[in-house]
């Protein structure tokens, strides 16, 4: 890790808050996880609904 960058998340830190900076790292580093588990959850829902009507 780069100075400047401990020096932007030290920043960060002190002007939101520790969990403030955290959820939204997580947010950003895991989002297409978090969009691929929604749209895997989308079809189970559709499978299910259409299992469901038979």
């Amino acid at each position: 890790m780069m100075i400047e960058d401990a020096t932007m998340w030290v920043s960060l830190v002190s002007d939101f808050g520790y969990p403030f900076v955290v959820s939204m790292f997580l947010l950003f580093r895991f989002g297409k996880q978090l969009k691929e588990l929604t749209t895997d959850v989308e079809n189970l829902k559709k499978s299910a609904h259409k299992t469901k009507k038979r």
